[in-house]
């Protein structure tokens, strides 16, 4: 079992969030460097609807998100569909513990609710994840996901 850790870069923004009981949108990149949360506008449209903490997190292995120096195939070995999913569970469950710490009486004392967002590839694992993961989060919404992937 793999135990090391990374550093796994994302944006948030906060602008439009009710702290009371505002929902978490995740917005998947894929293989690409992300970019700030305002350059994807449909999902930013329905944070800011639904008064939603939004984040925009990056997919292991490329932009600044790197586990290693290399690309080796020893090192890619780690760049899996399970291990992205994974990525993103830790990372939800994370934000559900800080917002709970930090308000612990607000949305009654439970968590929030989840929707994870992606397009293409990332369309393809914000599907995967709420089949995978379906205690994590509570929807998603999937763009042109991927059906063959090789």
């Amino acid at each position: 079992m793999e135990t090391r850790t990374y550093k796994q870069r994302y944006f948030e923004s906060t602008k439009f969030w009710d702290t009371e009981s505002g929902p978490i949108f995740i917005y998947i990149c894929g293989e690409y460097t992300c970019t700030v949360p305002t350059t994807r506008m449909f999902p930013y449209a329905m944070v800011e609807e639904h008064k939603g903490l939004y984040f925009v997190v990056e997919h292991r292995f490329y932009g600044k998100s790197q586990l290693f120096n290399d690309w080796s195939v020893e090192n890619l070995r780690l760049l899996t569909i399970d291990q992205g999913l994974a990525d993103l569970a830790y990372f939800i469950e994370t934000v559900q513990k800080n917002i709970l710490a930090e308000f612990p009486n607000n949305n009654g004392g439970k968590k929030r609710k989840v929707i994870t967002i992606g397009g293409s590839y990332p369309g393809a694992m914000s599907a995967w994840f709420r089949y995978k993961y379906p205690h994590v989060t509570d929807g998603s919404l999937s763009s042109s996901g991927v059906i063959k992937p090789i």
